[in-house]
């Protein structure tokens, strides 16, 4: 992310001219994004996530019989294929101007008004390209694809 801002004031005659003028801008790229889903069918494997060290978090299994079952992967087949390449690209403009004019009304009354504007202008794009697969992922006999057996191409 980057910023940029610009400003002056200007005293013309009496009156005093400000004006600043910000720019923004960030760019966020994701490429070769891959997800991958595996279904267990018949039992769901619950997880816990222990966090005492942050910086090497590791999955626990609640229930002793999910352990097994979680590194069983002829149990798991391919549900769904996400392939995606991401880019999205902001920029913000945000510029402002004001006038201040002072005025005298007596000894004891004087003061300034201010009259001025301002405005903010995004422009955001995003660039997402996505391929899916899913529920056709079968294998040449017809099955849903196991992992030990899943070859691209068939």
């Amino acid at each position: 992310m980057s910023t940029l801002s610009l400003g002056g004031e200007h005293k013309i005659g009496r009156a005093t001219l400000d004006y600043q003028v910000f720019v923004a801008y960030a760019r966020e790229q994701e490429p070769d994004r891959l997800e991958a889903e595996f279904e267990s069918p018949g039992q769901a494997i619950a997880t816990r996530f222990n966090l005492d060290d942050p910086e090497y978090t590791r999955a626990e299994f609640p229930n002793a019989n999910n352990a097994p079952n979680a590194t069983d992967y002829d149990n798991f087949e391919l549900d769904n294929l996400l392939l995606e390449n991401r880019k999205v690209r902001d920029v913000n403009y945000t510029p402002r101007i004001n006038l201040t004019l002072p005025y005298i009304l007596n000894a004891n009354n004087s003061g300034y008004i201010k009259f001025g504007g301002k405005i903010r202008a995004k422009n955001k794009e995003r660039n997402i390209e996505s391929q899916q697969f899913a529920a056709y992922f079968e294998n040449r006999w017809g099955t849903p694809a196991k992992v030990q057996n899943f070859r691209w191409p068939p």
